[in-house]
């Protein structure tokens, strides 16, 4: 764990970049735009941080506006999709999740993809944990698509479903009570060929049935993160349609689904 001598240490703007694993780019972007606060010293105004900034801006919930959907540490969103511009903004809203579901005794169960894994293990080292010990203990899983996703050969809707409930099912009968399931949609779009309609139709038959499955989980979550440069304007209408919660950026919103539940 962090002593309170480390919280109150300095680090560089190359430190702050190592410790939340994104560019060092990325870390400018948000202390200019003042998602991400830094102090400036000398007469070339580097950037330095505070290390509990940094595992604040890393664990702490994204703040959502009353007309927004609320959400609050206690509260479970079942189906939630993620749309961001970058994979490093990407990680930083999974992290926040990921943290908050460790922290209530959830099982991980986390789609490899982008160096999740990597980045996961050095975000569990900066806050005291390791990501072996998890592993062992069953509250993290670590699964490749083709273990996942592509199990049969093929990506299928229904058998994609069936698989993410019998993790639910093999959580519980671990003794886990919550469950949080990480997507990964890259896969996707790596081939430009598996971008026809007649997989894109598939994959939103999947999302759109994973709310009936869900239904009978409340304590469980599936996140579906996707990259805007990956997916069209079609297909934004379309995750919007068949997911309860969306998050764009670090803005939550209820989707169309929602909207209708409510």
């Amino acid at each position: 764990m962090l002593s309170k001598n480390d919280n109150q240490a300095l680090m560089t703007i190359a430190d702050a970049a190592t410790f939340l694993n994104v560019s060092k780019a990325t870390i400018r972007r948000w202390t200019n735009t003042g998602l991400l606060p830094c102090s400036r010293i000398g007469k070339r105004g580097e950037r330095r941080f505070l290390k509990a900034d940094l595992m604040k801006f890393v664990t702490e919930t994204t703040n959502v506006k009353e007309s927004e959907v609320s959400v609050s540490q206690h509260k479970t969103v079942s189906h939630c999709c993620f749309v961001s511009n970058t994979v490093d903004e990407e990680w930083v809203a999974l992290s926040r999740e990921i943290l908050q579901h460790i922290g209530e005794g959830a099982q991980i169960v986390l789609i490899e993809g982008a160096d999740r894994k990597n980045r996961l293990a050095k975000l569990l080292k900066a806050i005291g944990l390791h990501m072996q010990d998890l592993l062992d203990t069953h509250a993290l899983r670590c699964l490749f698509v083709n273990e996942s996703y592509l199990l049969s050969g093929t990506f299928k809707a229904d058998r994609v479903i069936a698989f993410v409930e019998s993790t639910i099912l093999e959580a519980k009968a671990r003794g886990f009570e919550r469950v949080l399931f990480v997507g990964y949609g890259g896969w996707l779009f790596k081939d430009t060929k598996s971008q026809d309609n007649a997989i894109l139709e598939e994959v939103m038959s999947y999302e759109s049935g994973l709310n009936e499955m869900l239904s009978r989980y409340p304590n469980s979550t599936v996140i579906c993160p996707y990259l805007l440069n990956d997916v069209s304007s079609r297909m934004v209408v379309d995750l919007f349609c068949v997911h309860p919660t969306l998050q764009v950026k670090s803005t939550r919103v209820k989707g169309l689904l929602g909207e209708l539940a409510v």
